[in-house]
């Protein structure tokens, strides 16, 4: 999801039954933008022809062998260590949803994600049985190069949690827990991919002590750290799309002004 933000462009709203939705868009209506060209997966494709309601688990099932050949590479690729991650094989791409982005010389460079899923979890969670928290399902992007070079980025994080507990103690992050925080699991992760915030936006509707959360932050971070312990405020679709946004407290604008097309 992290680099999708950009991506639809809605024109139509979707239909499920007799309802319907312009916050999402029809997957025939899905059109590029800027300038690169995102590229679902069959799978993904499946979940979004509007005709899940009810079938989530029997298309899960349908999608086992498929699932598990695209958490087999995430899995053996999510501990990256600062190094460059293997490209997939054929079998393993063809099961990725992908962005295309054209290069000077006429070439495109293929970036995989991982696919939209009906659980919005690891495929095999809701259904399978599988751990609910583990996260090696995701495909976050890798920066790091074998000449060493880091990247900086801009983390956005809404509903960051109430603590930063474990900051800088070699977090565990193949799994979530459900209820810490999020800052300090993807600040590592994303480390771990040589991928630095120069920025942190967060927030969080829950009341937060803060002498407890702001204790375990190094200077560097707590000088990089935006905490809004206060909802996100929207305006309802379709206004939102449209650049109709909230008078305050919009995390749409914010993201407007926040962070420039050169940013990860």
């Amino acid at each position: 999801p992290q680099h999708r933000l950009n991506g639809p462009v809605i024109r139509q709203p979707w239909v499920r039954g007799d309802k319907e939705d312009p916050c999402v868009p029809k997957s025939h209506e899905v059109q590029p933008r800027g300038d690169y060209v995102y590229h679902p997966s069959d799978m993904e494709k499946e979940w979004m022809d509007g005709a899940r309601f009810g079938k989530i688990c029997p298309t899960a099932a349908k999608q086992r062998d498929l699932a598990t050949t695209w958490t087999g590479y995430t899995s053996s690729i999510f501990k990256s260590n600062q190094k460059p991650s293997r490209q997939p094989t054929e079998k393993e791409a063809s099961v990725l949803s992908y962005f295309e982005y054209p290069q000077p010389d006429g070439t495109h460079v293929k970036r995989y994600i991982e696919p939209l899923h009906g659980t919005a979890r690891h495929p095999g969670a809701v259904c399978g049985g599988h751990d609910m928290m583990d996260l090696k399902y995701l495909l976050p992007e890798n920066a790091c190069t074998e000449s060493g070079n880091r990247v900086n980025g801009v983390f956005l994080d809404l509903g960051s949690g109430t603590s930063v507990e474990g900051f800088g103690k070699g977090i565990y992050y193949d799994k979530g827990s459900g209820g810490g925080g999020t800052i300090p699991l993807f600040y590592r992760m994303y480390a771990d991919r040589c991928i630095d915030f120069k920025a942190i936006y967060a927030w969080e509707v829950q009341g937060i002590d803060h002498k407890k959360f702001w204790t375990p932050l190094p200077d560097e971070v707590r000088a990089q750290l935006r905490l809004y312990n206060a909802p996100v405020s929207e305006k309802d679709c379709p206004d939102s799309p449209q650049g109709n946004f909230a008078e305050r407290g919009s995390f749409l604008r914010l993201l407007k002004s926040a962070v420039t097309v050169d940013d990860y």
